[in-house]
């Protein structure tokens, strides 16, 4: 589980990073840097050209990519995302599966252009936009839920249809991005956790729905 929640914090703390518009001088808009386009949160286009032109002579990477495709073919067959709350408090669980799910279906396509493995990460993601909500009482799991749905908005943007493109937009702004419009402060793992993942879901709508990111990312 702590190695689980350690690759989560990272991504979350990459997608700040890589997605464009977090850092911005006084009086800039925070989205004067954005990335135009899909994908723009942890690999870009560029980047993806760059791991496959290396593939051939790096034998770890050739592991590691051999890893994420085999893990990938095992998520396919994975039950449907439900709203399980095991312990009466968390949702937790279902947000870490749809975190590894979309991270590792959604890397499957893109490396090989299967339309399988976007099927099944495009489910995943329309399973948990059509949730009731996504804990907002225990943020962390909204947050990470966030930080997965937009993701998954973004690495499968070219082939999601205009319809799924605004079913998970208007969850992600539900269930997400709106949940706690007072923002989340704390002085523990909460206050990246919660803030990173809220960033990446408002930088995966940047285009369309700005206003989330000129609110999130300066807090």
């Amino acid at each position: 589980m702590k190695k689980k929640w350690m690759g989560t914090g990272m991504l979350v703390l990459a997608g700040m990073l890589m997605g464009g518009g977090v850092l911005a001088g006084e009086g800039k808009d925070v989205l004067d840097s954005l990335v135009p386009g899909h994908p723009r949160l942890l690999m870009k286009a560029t980047d993806l050209i760059a791991l496959k032109n290396r593939h051939g002579r790096d034998t770890d990477l050739q592991r590691i990519v051999s890893q994420v495709l085999v893990d990938a073919d095992r998520q396919i067959g994975k039950p449907a995302l439900e709203h399980v709350i095991p312990d009466g408090k968390r949702l937790l669980a279902t947000s870490r599966d749809c975190l590894n799910r979309t991270l590792a279906l959604g890397f499957a396509f893109r490396w090989t252009d299967d339309p399988k493995y976007a099927r099944a990460g495009i489910s995943n993601l329309l399973a948990v936009c059509a949730f009731k909500d996504w804990n907002p009482r225990h943020f962390l799991d909204t947050a990470e839920m966030s930080c997965a749905v937009g993701i998954g908005y973004d690495w499968f943007y070219p082939v999601l249809t205009e319809i799924q493109r605004s079913t998970i937009r208007q969850g992600l702004i539900k269930h997400g991005l709106t949940a706690n419009p007072g923002g989340i402060s704390a002085e523990n793992n909460w206050n990246q956790v919660c803030n990173g993942g809220l960033v990446v879901g408002a930088l995966a709508i940047a285009e369309t729905d700005p206003q989330y990111a000129r609110l999130i990312i300066p807090r």
